[in-house]
Order: C-alpha cells, then sequence, then structure tokens
C-alpha cells in the first residue's frame, strides 16, 4: 500500500471512528518524524510523486464521477434567502461551494476575451524589450519576481502587475488588480459580481469574520503542464471566489480542485502540519482523503467560493489548453486580523 492510499485510509477510518486510527497517525507520525533525522530527508521530489499519484488517481475519474462529487457543494443560484442560507451552510461544513451560471456566460467570455487580449499585449511588449521587466503608464510588467519580490508588493503597486510566474505553475500569468487595465463596462462587471451584498450574506451566515475585498487578479493558464501540487495558502481565515472566464469542463483544461472538509475539521491538517514540519515543505500539503478530493468543473460564468485554509490545487493542462479566472482575494479587517 503506498503512502497516498495509507494516509487516505487513516482518514477514513477517521471519519467512521475507526479505533485502529491511532495505530495508522502513529505510523505516520514515526515516518515522518524518522525522515527529519535521516541523512537523506524528504524533498520536494516525494511531495511530487505523491501528488503524481494523487493526479492518476483524478484522471480515472468518470464525467459522472465528477458530477457526483460536485454534487453536494453546488446550489443552483444565490437569488432567494433559502438558497443563501444553503450555500453558507455547504461553505461551512465543506470549505467551498461552487455555483453555476453566477455570472451570465456571454458576458464572462467577453470578459475572458478582452482580458486576454490585454494579457498577450504586455507578454508581448515584455518579449519585444528584450528584458525581464517593462513599465507603461497603466501596467508593470515582469517574469518573475524580478522588480516586485513579495505578495504585498504586488498586491499594492500603484499600477495593475501583469506577473507571469516561474518555478511553481511556471508559465502561469497573474495579473493583478486586472480592474485598473479593462474597460469601464467589465471594471464594473467584476466589481459588481465580487462586491455584491448576497456574497457577504453567505459569508456572514457561514460564521466567517468581517472581511474585506484585498485585490482583484486574473489568472491565465495557458498549456501550463506544471502547476503546483495540493497546498493551503494560509493556515489563517482567508477566502478567494473565483469566476470562470472560460468553459473549463473536462479535467485537461486545468480546473480548481478542493479537498472537502480540510479547511477546519479534517484529520489532514495534523498529518500535513506534521509532513511540512519533517519535510520543511511550508504549506504543501500532499495528503488528503481521496474521497475528498472535487475538481471544479463548470461553464464560464461558474462561482467558486473557497475558504484557501483547506488543501487545493489548479490541475495541469493539456499544451492546447487556456484557462482564465477572475479572481477575488478577501481578507480579514485590520481590527479583526489583529
Amino acid at each position: 500500500m503506498s503512502l497516498v492510499q495509507t494516509v487516505s485510509l487513516s482518514l477514513e477510518l477517521e471519519a467512521k471512528g475507526c479505533v485502529l486510527l491511532s495505530l495508522l497517525r502513529s505510523y505516520l507520525n514515526r515516518f515522518f518524524l524518522d525522515s527529519t533525522k535521516s541523512r537523506n530527508p524528504i524533498g520536494m521530489g516525494y511531495i511530487d510523486s505523491l501528488n503524481n499519484e494523487l493526479l492518476a488517481y483524478m484522471n480515472s475519474f468518470s464525467r459522472a464521477e465528477i458530477a457526483k462529487r460536485l454534487g453536494p457543494v453546488s446550489v443552483s443560484s444565490l437569488q432567494s434567502k433559502e438558497e443563501r442560507d444553503r450555500a453558507s451552510r455547504i461553505l461551512k461544513q465543506y470549505g467551498i461551494v461552487v455555483v453555476p451560471s453566477f455570472v451570465e456566460r456571454n458576458s464572462a467570455l467577453r470578459l475572458g476575451q478582452e482580458s486576454q487580449k490585454i494579457i498577450d499585449n504586455y507578454v508581448e511588449a515584455l518579449s519585444g524589450s528584450g528584458q525581464a521587466s517593462y513599465e507603461d503608464n497603466e501596467a508593470l510588467v515582469q517574469l518573475g519576481p524580478v522588480r516586485l519580490k513579495g505578495y504585498r508588493q504586488l498586491v499594492d503597486y500603484k499600477k495593475a502587475v501583469v506577473h507571469t510566474r516561474v518555478g511553481q505553475d511556471k508559465g502561469m500569468v497573474d495579473v493583478f488588480n486586472i480592474n485598473r487595465l479593462l474597460s469601464s463596462e467589465f471594471s464594473n462587471l467584476l466589481k459588481e459580481s465580487f462586491s455584491q451584498e448576497l456574497l457577504s450574506d453567505v459569508f456572514h451566515e457561514a460564521d466567517i469574520g468581517n472581511l474585506q475585498d484585498s485585490n482583484l487578479n486574473v489568472y491565465l493558464n495557458r498549456g501550463v503542464s506544471k502547476t503546483r501540487g495540493f497546498h493551503i495558502d494560509s493556515p489563517k481565515e482567508q477566502l478567494k471566489s473565483f469566476i470562470y472566464l472560460t468553459d473549463v469542463e473536462s479535467l485537461e483544461l486545468g480546473p480548481y480542485s478542493y479537498s472537502l472538509g480540510s479547511h477546519c475539521c479534517d484529520e489532514s491538517i495534523g498529518m500535513n502540519r506534521a509532513f511540512s514540519s519533517a519535510t520543511n515543505a511550508g504549506t504543501e500539503s500532499p495528503l488528503v482523503k481521496l474521497s475528498s478530493i472535487v475538481p471544479v468543473l463548470g461553464r464560464a460564468g461558474t462561482l467558486v467560493i473557497s475558504d484557501q485554509r483547506g488543501i487545493h490545487r489548479g490541475l495541469p493542462q493539456d499544451s492546447d489548453a487556456l484557462r482564465l479566472v477572475a479572481v477575488m482575494n478577501y481578507k480579514p479587517t485590520t481590527r479583526q486580523a489583529q
């Protein structure tokens, strides 16, 4: 039995209150502790192998299996109080809720097309400059962290930032504060979609603290074949809302994927902390319950609300795949964060 299968079995047994769980947990903890004393401790190569095994498992999913997994975390809309209450319960229990057709599909596609055109123009300008960074009156463009080196710098810069990632997620373009580059029509559409009171109701009823909009981004993944494995963003309270700006209806297109319940109430939290301590892997979290994994397939306009304390990842793509996603990052207000 592989480590991935052992971990998943341990987590499944824990959910059922099985007495064998303590033995499995003891074995896993000893495995992690022994690795820190070894002359050949676990490295990123081992973490990659765990994630590759999880990918192989996910690639076996049929469309019917994916739909079955998505069902418990999906609501048809947020228009009624009853639907918002249900979305809140789902978010609180599972850490994620999905709303198909939250934004009208054609509007989402048009927004995606405008975003892609802007991104392509800036990436081409950077390439033509022969430099690793380029700046005009509206945006800074950089290949890797050559000018702005931390997330806070990227968010707080006075202009939009078109940032192409290197290393993990190599080739993914992350545009910070995209609203500064969009036409007023689409900038307003995004702001209204992410800031409307419907979402505030969902957050409030899910017992999530006071959150404020932090930054509005667009991700462009085009043939990104090596994406970061399962991880968390932070152990602290943080939410993101995603709106697909292209149809993401197959695994080959690189859908967002989540481990249900891993945000607060899953044994995987403790196991991954032990794993991270043993491997110096930070927030990498490749130990998940197989039955909890949900790839979020959906058409353009699909909304995903995700608790980023939970284990998640974007899947690698085929070489000709394209995925655009608008992302609003919510963080606790200053007073709450203190």
